[in-house]
């Protein structure tokens, strides 16, 4: 008996035990919920003769199924099966859908035209009309806005949760070229796709390694971090601020922290504030700053800070500083004149 033979005969073995267990359950509880689950080579011979609902439906290996899971068929005229299964672990992907962001895209072009429109405004018309300063602060950062949006382009990203910092747009292309192959049944293009996308990951990581070691270099910590916390799928918790505890909790707390507040001393505060804006009124000394040290300041400006309350970005200031010295350079003479601070 050659090889060939011997190796069929012992399929045939395997496939009459699997008959005969199979069997055996039916008659022994035949309502009762019946799973085969395996890797099988020749088991639809073993199963022929059985009213049985196979779950895995695509090829596991070239154009056959192996990885088989079987069950019994629906009871009667039922619609649906005595079990539904599905993976335990969902993909991040499915469990956290894609969000949609709109991202202004700051080319060369588009700083050249946002400064040309900051360029040609005539500020003395803002510094005119404005009653007061804190007026005039909000009414030129509103303006700087308006122009940021009129002159800088925008465009809307989808930002997938299981993206990676190395996952570039080439990246995206070979997977989408895999995906594509897969669904056509094209086993050649397959492999060599995926050749090719191991080869351009082991490219992007690469490449993301010696952004992240740059970093290092540079003693850029904050970048360092980040990059690190992406490699890692760090994510930062939300902390939980809520405190249980009634109204009596509140006024237990509040009697606690104030059990040395026995006198008001609210009067005395006003005319000891009152004295001391007299004085400055009286022997006061006039700060001025000129140009020069305002372009100094708002060159000293980190670009990847969040913008403040006026929503001017830093890196506006900081590459628009030739066409917003002098009116940033009067609301500053403003406010030290004056001893306010713009609202």
């Amino acid at each position: 008996m050659n090889d060939h033979e011997r190796m069929e005969e012992e399929d045939t073995q395997a496939t009459k035990i699997l008959s005969k267990h199979i069997s055996d359950l039916n008659t022994r509880s035949p309502d009762a919920l019946h799973i085969v689950n395996d890797d099988f080579n020749h088991v639809p011979r073993a199963l022929a003769g059985f009213k049985l609902y196979q779950h895995v439906t695509c090829h596991t290996r070239n154009n056959k199924t192996l990885d088989l899971c079987i069950q019994l068929a629906p009871l009667g005229n039922s619609d649906h099966h005595l079990v539904l299964l599905r993976p335990r672990y969902t993909p991040l992907a499915r469990r956290e859908p894609p969000v949609k962001k709109t991202v202004l895209v700051w080319t060369a072009d588009a700083w050249e035209t946002l400064r040309a429109s900051l360029e040609c405004t005539d500020w003395s018309v803002f510094v005119n009309s404005s009653q007061d300063m804190s007026e005039l602060a909000d009414t030129v950062c509103c303006y700087i806005n308006f122009c940021i949006e009129t002159a800088i382009p925008t465009k809307t990203i989808k930002v997938y949760s299981n993206n990676k910092p190395w996952v570039t747009k080439d990246i995206k292309q070979i997977l989408n070229r895999k995906k594509i192959a897969f669904q056509n049944k094209r086993d050649i293009d397959i492999k060599s796709i995926h050749k090719e996308v191991r080869a351009t990951i082991r490219q992007g990581k690469e490449s993301y390694r010696r952004k992240i070691e740059k970093y290092f270099k540079n003693n850029d910590m904050r970048k360092v971090w980040q990059g690190m916390n992406l490699m890692g799928g760090c994510k930062g918790k939300k902390g939980n601020n809520c405190v249980e505890g009634d109204e009596g909790y509140a006024n237990d707390l509040n009697k606690y922290y104030a059990r040395f507040d026995h006198d008001d001393f609210v009067q005395e505060r006003e005319e000891c504030k009152n004295a001391l804006f007299e004085s400055i009124l009286h022997n006061r000394e006039i700060i001025v700053i000129n140009e020069s040290a305002v372009r100094k300041a708002m060159l000293a400006l980190k670009p990847n800070k969040a913008a403040g309350p006026d929503g001017v970005k830093p890196s506006v200031l900081k590459k628009c500083v030739m066409q917003l010295s002098s009116i940033m350079c009067e609301i500053f003479n403003m406010s030290f004149k004056g001893f306010k601070v713009p609202k």
